[in-house]
């Protein structure tokens, strides 16, 4: 499993460095491995995991899960308060992201593992235009 985002990318996209609070790096930390988690259930069913490189935008996502995870966690959630309700208007977008990467209609900058199957070579048909099941006579092919 990748992590797709680390504590510095966390106070980027995530929160302010003021809004910490009492949250530790280990808080932070693992809701961000939480996170990442979440994502990779989605991008498993349309990459081979985990991920070689990946873009801005899966970190982002990432930071904005990963904040909700926290603030509906241990620090909580008040949605009187202003910035909280953006926290989960950001988590609700992660997630509708996340859902549409799934679906193939949103389409991550990332670069998957090569594939782990074996190689094999495609079958191929090769067919003629018969004229009589009983004769076995061919005809030349019509072109449909």
């Amino acid at each position: 499993m990748s992590q797709y985002a680390q504590i510095a990318d966390f106070f980027r996209y995530g929160i302010r460095p003021e809004a910490r609070g009492t949250l530790t790096d280990d808080d932070i930390n693992g809701n961000l491995v939480k996170a990442s988690a979440m994502m990779d259930s989605k991008f498993r069913g349309r990459y081979a995991l985990p991920f070689i490189a990946w873009g801005a935008e899966v970190t982002m996502y990432c930071c904005w899960i990963a904040a909700y995870l926290l603030l509906s966690g241990p620090r909580g959630y008040n949605p009187q308060a202003g910035a909280d309700i953006n926290i989960e208007g950001r988590f609700e977008k992660a997630s509708l992201w996340l859902h549409d990467v799934q679906r193939q209609a949103a389409h991550p900058d990332v670069t998957p593992q090569q594939s782990q199957s074996p190689g094999y070579d495609q079958p191929f048909v090769i067919t003629s235009s018969v004229a009589s099941v009983t004769s076995g006579k061919t005809m030349r092919s019509r072109g449909w």
